[in-house]
């Protein structure tokens, strides 16, 4: 069979998943992206996704000074759209295809590294002004939130004082896995419970929808927003884009 053809089987929430260690359900977890970066990404659209990164940009004043950390980038789309930009930015992922990947697509002008976000490959001095942290995996493989805290703990160090974490999470927000689904649904509550010891956040915690961006901007990012956001999903059961921005004091 070659490898186009092959589909990558979803991890699913059963037994060995629930006994296995972190490492164990890491280890599944890169076997399945990279399977799946052989065949297929995530889907993207530059429109609203170009008009999502340029808001975050504009609402929390990231000057073009900063230097980003894209952890788990995948194979580099939300990398490129910050290098648009201006910004120095590293992906890093643990998917030696992803990062391939990558490089084809968006050329050595971007640092690609290949490894583990958690126990990263840099020095200990290596610091960064913000690290960007969308839909990254290991939150998934911890069953509850002081897991989820001593993971964001080890990200934290990677930041210089005053640095800013940028928290994006897809979920239903019924704060659980669903079904047979590793997937956690964290719950906004849940998102600040992991991050209010770490920093400041700035502003809210916010729900939105990525399609939102090109019509309202960084007003997408607003309570009201978040409201309407947040009671849609109830009724029609898709998942909503949480956003918390954290200032590392």
């Amino acid at each position: 069979m070659l490898h186009n053809e092959i589909i990558p089987e979803e991890i699913k929430l059963d037994e060995h998943f629930k006994r296995a260690s972190f490492a164990e359900r890491s280890e599944r977890d890169r076997n399945f992206y990279e399977k799946k970066y052989l065949v297929t990404d995530y889907q993207h659209s530059l429109t609203s996704d170009r008009a999502f990164i340029n808001s975050l940009v504009k609402k929390y004043n990231l000057t073009g000074d900063r230097n980003f950390l894209d952890l788990g980038c995948g194979t580099g789309w939300y990398t490129s759209l910050l290098a648009e930009l201006g910004f120095k930015v590293i992906g890093l992922d643990f998917s030696k295809t992803g990062i391939t990947k990558a490089k084809k697509r968006y050329g050595d002008k971007i640092l690609w590294v290949v490894g583990d976000a958690i126990n990263m490959p840099f020095n200990s001095e290596k610091k960064f002004d913000t690290i960007f942290c969308c839909d990254f995996p290991p939150f998934n493989l911890v069953d509850d939130i002081p897991q989820a805290k001593e993971i964001a703990n080890k990200l934290f160090k990677y930041l210089n004082k005053n640095g800013i974490f940028i928290f994006i999470w897809s979920s239903r927000l019924s704060g659980k896995r669903e079904g047979d689904s590793v997937i956690i649904e964290y719950t906004r509550g849940q998102v600040r419970k992991i991050f209010s010891d770490l920093g400041e956040i700035l502003g809210d915690i916010y729900t939105t929808n990525r399609q939102l961006f090109p019509i309202l901007r960084g007003s997408a990012l607003n309570r009201f927003i978040t409201w309407l956001t947040s009671t849609a999903v109830k009724i029609h059961r898709r998942s909503v884009r949480i956003v918390c921005v954290v200032k590392k004091i």
